[in-house]
């Protein structure tokens, strides 16, 4: 596979972008100076306005991607979530799901007392209040919850 064909060209354009936009580079070293991490970005020009908003009818359809919670509409054509459809009315519109906005773990035990529910095998389970199901993993004594909200744009 031809990674810098499968990324557009960018690796082409890599050197040209480092040095014209140094100030934007991260470094985040440890206790002994050492490099753990790094990060670069460029500038993007942009007159609007961008939220990462939770549906708030979408804990009533946990079984539901948010890709196609986001897109159900009433017979008026506007958004069925009353959260996302106040957004629309004020000129927004749904750019995509922001996977991953939420993630939150503890053991099988903190997950049973949190939702007051009994957790007896590993396996996906629908908590109260929750956009997804929990997964629980008896094994490791781990429960994740991973939710997504969406990307709403405005200008």
């Amino acid at each position: 596979m031809d990674i810098n064909a499968a990324m557009g060209g960018l690796l082409d354009h890599l050197e040209r972008v480092r040095e014209s936009f140094e100030e934007l580079h991260l470094l985040l070293v440890d206790g002994d100076n050492r490099i753990v991490a790094a990060g670069w970005g460029v500038p993007v020009r942009w007159n609007g306005n961008v939220e990462d908003l939770p549906p708030t009818l979408k804990a009533r359809y946990p079984l539901t991607p948010m890709s196609r919670f986001m897109t159900r509409t009433r017979p008026d054509g506007a958004p069925l979530d009353p959260w996302l459809r106040t957004h629309h009315r004020m000129g927004a519109w749904m750019s995509c799901p922001a996977e991953r906005s939420m993630v939150m773990t503890g053991s099988a035990a903190d997950w049973e007392k949190w939702a007051d529910m009994s957790f007896p095998e590993s396996g996906s389970y629908v908590v109260p209040g929750a956009l997804v199901p929990v997964m629980i993993d008896r094994q490791h004594d781990r429960g994740e919850l991973v939710e997504s909200n969406v990307w709403v744009q405005r200008r």
